[in-house]
């Protein structure tokens, strides 16, 4: 698209039908545009506001091409540039789906962590920071980190153990095996809670401290806070509702870092 853009000027010049109308509904187009204050377009691949001006820009881009038509060197090798870059294209697309590009909040860092890589790192997770949308409506953008460790391996221990007593057969194995083996019963709960986290099984709770934190921060922050009662009165919810409900969405937009990998 950058090329169909400088294609405007060669379009311009070579008189085409629709080349000045293309320039005027480029630029206003830009301008309203880019006059909104979420900047990533409230999610998705790319500026996906612009998509709709593709075909337009075919024409210019067409010029841009024609521009070259007596050399074919030059004709080749940008056909050749074209070609790459749309494949390139289609490799982000999949990179999207597999959020190595993240729908929203990207940064140059976290862009190049990422390059040509089609899954995400644990780095990437760390450099990668959300808009603070509140503030953003306002025209003052600044950014809050989208990751964090608040939820500890001890916490997670606990929740483990919580839910093996629970269990009708467990707590009686433990106990048998206790008799036998020398260790205490709690040691062989803390032994075998360790063990289901190591082997990546504990993701039910996870899900639960992750969630129950992410309601705790909406209750902390003035400008969270307030942002879910509101929702919560435009819904008819109460605010425990409407916390929980946005907890839960957050926990499975972010679920692929979340989960993996579990605290250590």
């Amino acid at each position: 698209m950058l090329i169909a853009t400088i294609g405007i000027v060669f379009y311009i010049k070579q008189r085409g039908t629709l080349s000045w109308a293309v320039a005027v509904f480029f630029l206003i187009n830009l301008y309203i545009l880019a006059s909104w204050w979420s900047w990533w377009f409230g999610g998705g691949f790319s500026n996906r506001a612009f998509i709709d001006s593709y075909g337009l820009m075919a024409f210019p881009l067409a010029a841009f091409i024609d521009q070259f038509r007596r050399n074919q060197v030059v004709r080749g090798t940008l056909i050749g540039l074209l070609f790459v870059l749309t494949c390139f294209g289609f490799f982000q697309a999949q990179q999207y789906r597999n959020m190595a590009i993240f729908w929203g909040w990207m940064n140059k860092e976290a862009y190049w962590e990422t390059f040509l890589k089609l899954r995400p790192t644990n780095k990437y997770w760390a450099i990668l920071y959300e808009s603070d949308v509140i503030k953003a409506r306002k025209g003052i953008y600044t950014t809050i980190p989208i990751y964090d460790q608040k939820i500890t391996r001890d916490a997670l221990i606990d929740e483990v153990e919580v839910r093996f007593l629970t269990d009708s057969m467990l707590p009686r194995k433990l106990q048998m095996e206790s008799e036998t083996s020398g260790k205490t019963f709690d040691q062989l709960l803390l032994d075998s809670a360790n063990s289901y986290i190591d082997k990546g099984k504990a993701t039910d709770e996870y899900r639960y401290l992750r969630i129950q934190y992410l309601k705790s921060e909406m209750y902390y922050f003035d400008s969270w806070h307030q942002d879910i009662l509101r929702q919560a009165n435009q819904e008819g919810l109460s605010f425990e509702d409407m916390a929980t409900k946005e907890a839960v969405r957050i926990f499975e937009t972010y679920s692929p870092k979340y989960l993996y990998p579990l605290p250590e």
